[in-house]
C-alpha cells in the first residue's frame, strides 16, 4: 500500500499544472518616462515559446504607452520592438524539409500580435531557423522589422568505442550493434534523433599474451549524416 501511495503522489506531482511549461510570460519591464497620472511609459520584455518547437523561446521587447489613456487601453503603443531567440534544450531539432518556406508563429495568441507578426523560415544552407518580426503598422510605406537566428543541430561525427581483450575488433563492433548502443544518439522508434551527424562504431582489440600489445582497430559507419 505504501508503494502505491508513493506512486500516486508522484503521478499527481508530474500532472501538476505548475510544472507545465508556460507558453508566454513577462520577464520584466523598464520605466522610460514618468507619468503623474496613470502608469509610466515603459519597455516590456516578454517570452514566447514557439508552439511547434517548445524548446525555442522568443524574447521580445516592446514599448508600452502609459498615462491615463494607457491605463484604460486607449493609447497607441509605438510599433517598435526587438527580437532575440534562444534554444533551451541541447537536443537537436530535425525540421521537416517538406514544410512551407514560411510559417507564421504565435498567430492570434494575444492583442500584442495584432500589431506585430513573427514568421519562421528554415534555411537549408546553414540548417538554421530564421525568425523575422514585422510590424503591421507602416512608416513611410515600410514596416519596422527585426530578425533572429537559431541553429538547429550539430553535424559532427559521433563515435561509439568498444574495447575487447583477447578478442577481435569485429567482435567489438558486433557488440555495439547487438546492444543497440546507437539508440542513445539515434533515438528510439518514433522519436526524433538526438544527434544528427554520422554515428561511427569503433572496435579496438588486443591479445594479452602478445608481448608487444599490438592493437587491432576497425571502424564502421552505423548511420550516415541526416
Amino acid at each position: 500500500m505504501k508503494k502505491i501511495t508513493m506512486l500516486l503522489c508522484a503521478l499527481l506531482v508530474l500532472a501538476s499544472p505548475a510544472l507545465a511549461q508556460k507558453e508566454r510570460w513577462e520577464v520584466g519591464s523598464v520605466d522610460t518616462a514618468f507619468k503623474l497620472l496613470g502608469p509610466n511609459h515603459k519597455v516590456i520584455v516578454e517570452a514566447f515559446r514557439d508552439p511547434d518547437f517548445p524548446s525555442i523561446v522568443c524574447y521580445v521587447s516592446y514599448a508600452k504607452a502609459g498615462g491615463i489613456s494607457g491605463a484604460v487601453g486607449l493609447a497607441e503603443d509605438p510599433a517598435r520592438f526587438s527580437l532575440s531567440i534562444v534554444k533551451t534544450d541541447p537536443a537537436p531539432i530535425v525540421p521537416d524539409k517538406k514544410q512551407k518556406k514560411e510559417a507564421e508563429v504565435f498567430k492570434s495568441r494575444s492583442a500584442f500580435f495584432r500589431k506585430m507578426k513573427i514568421v519562421r523560415f528554415y534555411d537549408g544552407e546553414t540548417n538554421c531557423f530564421v525568425y523575422c518580426a514585422t510590424s503591421t503598422i507602416l512608416f513611410d510605406g515600410s514596416p519596422f522589422n527585426s530578425i533572429a537566428v537559431v541553429p538547429l543541430k550539430k553535424a559532427d561525427d559521433c563515435i561509439i568505442i568498444e574495447l575487447k581483450v583477447d578478442d577481435t575488433a569485429a567482435a567489438a563492433i558486433q557488440q555495439i550493434k547487438d546492444r543497440n548502443y546507437a539508440l542513445n544518439f539515434d533515438g528510439k522508434l518514433g522519436e526524433s534523433p538526438r544527434y544528427c551527424g554520422r554515428i561511427l562504431a569503433v572496435g579496438i582489440a588486443y591479445n594479452r599474451k602478445d608481448p608487444h600489445k599490438k592493437h587491432e582497430c576497425q571502424v564502421e559507419v552505423l548511420r550516415e549524416k541526416i
